[in-house]
Protein backbone atom coordinates (compact mmCIF):
# COMPACT_ATOMS: atom_id res chain seq x y z
CA UNK A 1 0.00 0.00 0.00
CA UNK A 2 1.27 3.46 -0.80
CA UNK A 3 1.67 5.79 1.95
CA UNK A 4 -1.46 8.18 2.48
CA UNK A 5 -1.20 11.73 2.08
CA UNK A 6 -2.58 14.17 3.98
CA UNK A 7 -4.97 17.31 1.94
CA UNK A 8 -6.32 19.81 3.70
CA UNK A 9 -7.77 17.29 6.02
CA UNK A 10 -8.86 14.69 3.41
CA UNK A 11 -6.90 11.74 2.84
CA UNK A 12 -6.11 10.20 -0.67
CA UNK A 13 -3.16 8.01 -1.67
CA UNK A 14 -0.19 9.70 -2.98
CA UNK A 15 0.61 10.40 -6.46
CA UNK A 16 -2.84 8.83 -7.29
CA UNK A 17 -5.16 11.55 -9.36
CA UNK A 18 -7.66 13.55 -7.63
CA UNK A 19 -11.05 12.41 -8.15
CA UNK A 20 -12.33 15.55 -10.54
CA UNK A 21 -9.08 14.55 -12.41
CA UNK A 22 -10.26 11.34 -13.03
CA UNK A 23 -13.82 12.22 -13.75
CA UNK A 24 -12.30 14.65 -16.03
CA UNK A 25 -10.37 11.37 -17.76
CA UNK A 26 -13.56 9.93 -17.81
CA UNK A 27 -15.43 12.31 -19.40
CA UNK A 28 -13.37 12.76 -21.91
CA UNK A 29 -12.24 9.13 -22.68
CA UNK A 30 -16.23 8.44 -22.98
CA UNK A 31 -16.97 11.60 -24.93
CA UNK A 32 -14.26 10.95 -27.64
CA UNK A 33 -15.87 7.35 -27.94
CA UNK A 34 -18.52 8.59 -28.60
CA UNK A 35 -17.90 10.71 -30.69
CA UNK A 36 -16.91 8.13 -32.89
CA UNK A 37 -19.98 5.94 -32.35
CA UNK A 38 -21.94 8.64 -33.61
CA UNK A 39 -19.27 9.21 -36.76
CA UNK A 40 -20.14 5.66 -37.28
CA UNK A 41 -23.17 4.79 -36.82
CA UNK A 42 -24.74 7.69 -39.22
CA UNK A 43 -21.86 7.92 -41.93
CA UNK A 44 -20.86 3.99 -41.80
CA UNK A 45 -24.31 2.50 -40.90
CA UNK A 46 -27.08 4.56 -42.48
CA UNK A 47 -27.68 3.58 -46.09
CA UNK A 48 -29.49 6.82 -46.84
CA UNK A 49 -28.15 10.43 -46.33
CA UNK A 50 -30.24 13.09 -44.95
CA UNK A 51 -28.57 16.42 -44.79
CA UNK A 52 -30.44 17.06 -41.02
CA UNK A 53 -29.11 14.00 -39.93
CA UNK A 54 -25.57 14.10 -41.19
CA UNK A 55 -25.00 18.03 -40.07
CA UNK A 56 -26.50 16.89 -36.56
CA UNK A 57 -24.58 14.33 -36.35
CA UNK A 58 -21.47 15.78 -37.36
CA UNK A 59 -21.96 18.66 -35.31
CA UNK A 60 -22.16 17.13 -32.29
CA UNK A 61 -19.49 14.30 -32.65
CA UNK A 62 -17.54 18.27 -33.11
CA UNK A 63 -18.44 19.42 -29.92
CA UNK A 64 -17.67 16.14 -28.37
CA UNK A 65 -14.29 15.96 -29.36
CA UNK A 66 -13.58 19.51 -28.42
CA UNK A 67 -14.69 18.85 -24.88
CA UNK A 68 -12.73 15.68 -25.20
CA UNK A 69 -9.99 17.60 -26.17
CA UNK A 70 -10.64 20.53 -23.11
CA UNK A 71 -10.71 17.79 -20.34
CA UNK A 72 -8.20 16.06 -21.35
CA UNK A 73 -5.77 19.10 -21.50
CA UNK A 74 -7.22 20.82 -18.58
CA UNK A 75 -7.95 24.00 -20.82
CA UNK A 76 -9.47 27.00 -19.18
CA UNK A 77 -12.55 26.80 -21.33
CA UNK A 78 -12.90 22.54 -20.72
CA UNK A 79 -15.98 23.40 -18.27
CA UNK A 80 -17.43 25.59 -21.03
CA UNK A 81 -16.92 23.43 -23.57
CA UNK A 82 -18.62 20.04 -21.48
CA UNK A 83 -21.61 22.50 -20.79
CA UNK A 84 -22.26 23.50 -24.17
CA UNK A 85 -21.75 19.67 -25.46
CA UNK A 86 -23.74 18.08 -23.15
CA UNK A 87 -26.76 20.54 -22.93
CA UNK A 88 -26.87 20.17 -26.90
CA UNK A 89 -26.64 16.17 -26.25
CA UNK A 90 -28.97 16.18 -23.89
CA UNK A 91 -31.80 18.44 -26.50
CA UNK A 92 -30.77 16.10 -29.37
CA UNK A 93 -31.64 13.09 -27.08
CA UNK A 94 -34.87 14.31 -25.96
CA UNK A 95 -35.43 15.47 -29.16
CA UNK A 96 -35.46 11.76 -30.69
CA UNK A 97 -36.84 10.15 -27.65
CA UNK A 98 -39.89 12.59 -28.17
CA UNK A 99 -39.77 12.12 -32.04
CA UNK A 100 -39.63 8.10 -31.54
CA UNK A 101 -42.71 8.50 -29.16
CA UNK A 102 -45.16 10.85 -31.57
CA UNK A 103 -44.05 9.00 -34.84
CA UNK A 104 -45.56 5.63 -32.55
CA UNK A 105 -48.71 7.41 -31.46
CA UNK A 106 -48.68 8.47 -34.75
CA UNK A 107 -48.61 4.99 -36.23
CA UNK A 108 -51.07 3.28 -33.49
CA UNK A 109 -53.62 6.14 -34.16
CA UNK A 110 -53.70 6.14 -38.18
CA UNK A 111 -53.00 1.99 -38.53
CA UNK A 112 -54.34 0.53 -35.40
CA UNK A 113 -52.92 -2.94 -34.23
CA UNK A 114 -50.09 -2.99 -37.11
CA UNK A 115 -48.99 0.30 -36.20
CA UNK A 116 -48.98 -0.17 -32.08
CA UNK A 117 -46.35 -2.84 -33.26
CA UNK A 118 -44.29 -0.45 -33.89
CA UNK A 119 -43.94 0.44 -30.23
CA UNK A 120 -41.35 -2.50 -29.68
CA UNK A 121 -38.97 -0.57 -32.12
CA UNK A 122 -39.91 3.41 -30.12
CA UNK A 123 -39.15 0.91 -26.80
CA UNK A 124 -35.81 -0.26 -28.27
CA UNK A 125 -34.80 3.03 -29.69
CA UNK A 126 -35.41 5.01 -26.47
CA UNK A 127 -33.72 2.23 -24.56
CA UNK A 128 -30.66 2.59 -27.12
CA UNK A 129 -31.08 6.69 -26.55
CA UNK A 130 -31.52 6.91 -22.95
CA UNK A 131 -28.04 6.20 -21.21
CA UNK A 132 -25.64 7.98 -24.29
CA UNK A 133 -27.88 10.90 -24.98
CA UNK A 134 -29.87 11.91 -22.07
CA UNK A 135 -28.41 10.17 -19.01
CA UNK A 136 -24.97 10.71 -19.50
CA UNK A 137 -25.44 14.21 -20.21
CA UNK A 138 -27.46 14.77 -17.41
CA UNK A 139 -24.60 13.56 -15.37
CA UNK A 140 -22.02 15.71 -16.70
CA UNK A 141 -24.46 18.87 -16.29
CA UNK A 142 -24.98 17.91 -12.66
CA UNK A 143 -21.51 17.39 -12.63
CA UNK A 144 -20.40 20.91 -13.82
CA UNK A 145 -22.89 22.13 -11.62
CA UNK A 146 -21.39 20.48 -8.55
CA UNK A 147 -17.71 21.39 -9.37
CA UNK A 148 -18.41 25.11 -10.44
CA UNK A 149 -20.58 25.64 -6.91
CA UNK A 150 -17.80 23.92 -4.79
CA UNK A 151 -14.93 26.76 -6.58
CA UNK A 152 -17.17 29.34 -6.10
CA UNK A 153 -17.85 28.29 -2.21
CA UNK A 154 -13.86 27.72 -1.87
Amino acid sequence: MRALAPTGGVRQYAGMPKPSDAVRTTFASINALLAIGVLLGVFGALPVRYWMVDVSSALMAALLLISAYGLWRRSRWDLRALRVSAACELALGLSAVAALVLGVVYLGGVHGTVGRTASIVAVLGTALLLPYFIIYPSLQLLWIHRATESARHA
